[in-house]
């Protein structure tokens, strides 16, 4: 992630404000083990410590009325095992409890929303949300 805050620090200071991290820091062309992914805690936490104070991010309700980010409507894409029956049915119908046994690519679990805001807190500056 050295790259990340060297972009981020070769922008002059006045546009860093304007820059604002899609779904965290991620890259759909690069292997999950080599970036966060999209919509997981780590993805935000490495936005905002490497100089990138907004992010963007999707949010879903689960069936038990937790919110969550999720961009898709379902885990298939994300998912650890894209065949599961959890990773095909969509976020609604699925308990917070469900999805936190449903590990993605990353090995993380989808964060609720609390959990991200916590982390942006906890962090400082000009972590935003």
């Amino acid at each position: 992630l050295r790259w990340l805050r060297s972009m981020v620090e070769s922008i002059d200071p006045v546009y860093v404000p304007f820059l604002v991290g899609h779904r965290g820091f991620h890259s759909v062309h690069d292997r999950s083990d080599v970036r966060p992914l999209e919509n997981s805690l780590m993805a935000y936490e490495a936005a905002w410590t490497n100089g990138i104070h907004l992010c963007e991010c999707d949010i879903a309700l689960t069936k038990d009325e937790r919110i969550i980010l999720a961009h898709d409507e379902n885990f298939q894409r994300l998912g650890m095992d894209p065949s599961s029956p959890l990773a095909n049915r969509t976020v609604r119908d699925l308990t917070f409890k469900e999805l936190m046994s449903l590990p993605l690519k990353s090995g993380a679990r989808p964060p609720l929303l609390f959990d991200v805001l916590r982390s942006a807190a906890a962090i400082g500056g000009n972590a935003k949300m």
